[in-house]
């Protein structure tokens, strides 16, 4: 993956065409409930990002304990470790198969939010490509979203299952994520001082600027979900 990034752009490509015409093709069917599949599916991402969120977290407070704060967003040795290295290629990885999201979306015949589709193609060539680069605030970047993606999961889970929760529990998650985009952006930006001043960071500049839109992206458009979905009662899916 580290050196063929690229084709994760015709693939992001491919999957807008086949969620294109899979919304047609549902247009005058009768949607599937698949209720047992999709409560199958969101407890098998959950317990997979709970233990990304062990690993990477784990890893990263050690850094941030040890190090400081600085090393932990520059030095990009965990690319390299058996351990964490591992669980990033996973992460790097997983955003093919979460693209299986859409699938239940669609085939349900639920709202399908552009939120919904922009992130997760964009998520696909993003985090290629800052994994090729061995981008320093990667670390950063795996432990948030596993992070995040553990609960979320597990919310997606005791829904398909029917499990009536209370809204404030949705509201939590979609602040956490405009949280975490945030935070991606102030890390990058971070990182990009320390490079145009001459510090030492594994952070290209290119890569940077990257992340920076891409987070600014999500957390505008995180924000305007939350303010459409739960200050005018929208139905619709958390991303």
């Amino acid at each position: 993956m580290s050196r063929n990034w690229g084709v994760t752009i015709p693939c992001a490509a491919a999957y807008l065409l086949v969620v294109f015409f899979g919304k047609r093709s549902m247009k005058n069917r009768g949607r599937l409930d698949l209720r047992p599949l999709l409560t199958a599916w969101n407890s098998v991402l959950a317990v997979f990002s709970t233990m990304g969120a062990v690993h990477s977290n784990g890893d990263l407070i050690s850094r941030l304990y040890q190090q400081g704060l600085r090393y932990a967003v520059c030095d990009s040795s965990f690319y390299y470790d058996d351990v964490i290295g591992f669980w990033t290629f996973l992460f790097a990885f997983s955003k093919v198969f979460e693209l299986g999201d859409t699938f239940f979306l669609v085939v349900r015949k639920r709202r399908l939010r552009t939120l919904h589709w922009y992130h997760h193609a964009s998520t696909l060539v993003y985090t290629s490509y800052a994994y090729a680069h061995m981008h320093g605030p990667g670390l950063f970047s795996l432990a948030m979203n596993y992070g995040i993606h553990a609960p979320m999961y597990a919310y997606f889970t005791l829904r398909a299952a029917t499990v009536v929760l209370p809204e404030a529990f949705a509201v939590c998650i979609t602040l956490v994520q405009i949280l975490q985009h945030l935070c991606g952006c102030a890390l990058n930006a971070w990182a990009l001082w320390i490079v145009l001043h001459g510090g030492q960071c594994s952070a290209g500049v290119l890569v940077s600027l990257v992340s920076i839109c891409v987070y600014g992206s999500y957390a505008a458009m995180f924000l305007r979900f939350l303010v459409d979905k739960y200050t005018r009662k929208d139905d619709g899916k958390t991303d």
